[in-house]
């Protein structure tokens, strides 16, 4: 009966261990995720504004 409450325990430390991994890693994902979307914002911004580019110099006369 001891050995089980002592197993048992283990478990809920290893349980609880596993469940602190598993939160900072998605608090690790998520702030990557941000960072990344961030990013494609910037990029999408700058892909507008050189297509913008692109084309008024195409209008322009030569």
């Amino acid at each position: 009966r001891q050995l089980r409450l002592h197993d048992a325990r283990q478990v809920e430390a290893k349980a609880a261990r596993i469940k602190e991994w598993v939160t900072n890693k998605l608090r690790e994902l998520e702030q990557q995720n941000q960072h990344l979307r961030e990013q494609n914002n910037k990029c999408n911004q700058q892909l507008e504004l050189l297509r913008n580019h692109i084309t008024n110099i195409g209008v322009r006369p030569l």
